[in-house]
């Protein structure tokens, strides 16, 4: 009898996947979309990574030429779950209360 996790596996991150298959390592990738190489790590991440970003509509635009239109940012969506509202949280600079998920804007939090 095989044993079986609860843990889904990660979500693919085809820019990654794209990367690798090239051989690209991050610094390369960096350079080709105009960014850091920090940002560039965190657009490579599995889509269920906290840390992970999706990038943002100017880099975004780039995807398509330099991946010869294998990537394109619709595949870089990750679905609504917990990375994607904590992110949510971050832009809004506001807290989401646990029992009411109501937004607290930032002058109307508790010390």
């Amino acid at each position: 009898m095989s044993s079986h996790t609860s843990s889904a596996p990660p979500t693919a991150n085809k820019l990654d996947e794209f990367r690798r298959k090239k051989g690209w390592t991050l610094a390369i990738l960096a350079e080709q979309l105009g960014v850091a190489v920090q940002s560039a790590s965190r657009y490579c991440l599995s889509l269920d990574d906290e840390d992970y970003r999706c990038p943002n509509p100017e880099v975004a635009a780039k995807l398509p030429a330099i991946t010869n239109g294998s990537v394109h940012v619709g595949m870089m969506l990750p679905a609504p779950g917990r990375a994607v509202r904590r992110a949510a949280r971050r832009q809004a600079g506001a807290n989401l209360t646990p029992r009411s998920h109501k937004i607290i804007p930032p002058t109307e939090r508790r010390p």
